[in-house]
């Protein structure tokens, strides 16, 4: 028996009437981009351009390009790499991290070429991309930063930026990673820059596969969870477009179950901290707080 169901009772009361704004979110884990297209990227040669790419999204046709952030000139033109058959791999989750183990590939030099910067038009409501993290040679490649904005050629308001994990800690090991950005109800993403690596130094992009959620694909709505709290249920652990009790009880047994993927939300219970909605890999009081903030959000 639940013995928080008499406090929980009174607080929906409000929340299932609540119709709040959502606030851009950022995610890693492509599952909670409901309604979300996964595009897996090939490179056709050793200097191939990247796009532009012709992409519907729940019925919407999307053209991406890309381009230099230093010059603005278009395409970026990037190799390929393949780790399909690599034995040290970090085995994946295709709902969290999905990929293929290839793509396009290339050593960046941020004073010469800058950032790759992806366009969208007509502009989408959430994007995200898997890339691939390794240590083969010994230096492999360093933390990727995505940033998305309201205008185009990454300029205009900043909506939202998230910083991909390091390559492994063990040597010669590789792991896709996958992290998204969602504009929630405010201004929708023109265009995200793609940095590889710390500014400064010559990165390594390994971009396996990129994630569009465009006007016609579900509302982002970060608390909706699950459609059942019984685990024997099917829709148990399937979003279905609402927030309610199903989505609290959910989330309170992934926190007990100390699930990391699903509970782990954010770094500071309080909204002005940099923290704030970027998970911190710890389950603690502060991720109970922060999911009570979208609980309460509702859905859009």
């Amino acid at each position: 028996m639940r013995r928080i169901i008499p406090l929980v009772s009174i607080g929906f009361c409000g929340l299932q009437a609540a119709s709040m704004a959502s606030p851009p979110s950022t995610t890693t884990s492509f599952s909670e981009m409901p309604g979300a297209v996964f595009v897996d990227l090939v490179s056709p040669s050793s200097s191939a351009p990247l796009g532009p790419f012709l992409i519907d999204v729940g019925g919407v046709a999307v053209t991406v390009t890309s381009s230099y952030s230093i010059d603005g000139s278009s395409p970026f033109y990037m190799g390929w790499f393949d780790f399909s058959t690599w034995s040290l791999r970090v085995p994946n989750d295709p709902a969290i991290d999905p990929g293929s183990w290839d793509g396009y590939y290339q050593s960046i030099n941020h004073v010469t070429a800058g950032n790759v910067v992806l366009d969208f038009d007509p502009p989408i409501r959430g994007f995200g991309m898997t890339v691939m993290q390794e240590w083969a040679n010994g230096n492999g490649s360093e933390a990727d930063t995505l940033s998305a904005f309201d205008a185009p050629g990454g300029t205009g308001n900043l909506i939202g930026s998230i910083t991909t994990r390091p390559r492994p800690e063990v040597r010669f090991w590789c792991e896709l990673d996958f992290v998204g950005i969602l504009s929630g109800d405010g201004p929708a993403i023109h265009s995200v820059t793609i940095a590889a690596g710390p500014p400064g130094e010559i990165g390594r992009l390994y971009l396996d596969g990129i994630a569009l959620l465009g006007a016609g694909g579900a509302p982002p709505c970060p608390a909706d969870l699950s459609g059942s709290s019984d685990p024997n249920d099917p829709a148990y652990g399937q979003p279905d477009g609402a927030a309610d009790s199903a989505d609290f009880f959910y989330y309170l047994d992934q926190f007990a179950a100390g699930n990391l993927a699903v509970a782990d939300l954010t770094g500071s219970a309080d909204p002005n901290d940099p923290t704030y909605g970027v998970p911190d890999g710890t389950i603690d009081a502060t991720d109970f707080f922060y999911f009570l903030d979208i609980f309460v959000a509702g859905c859009p």
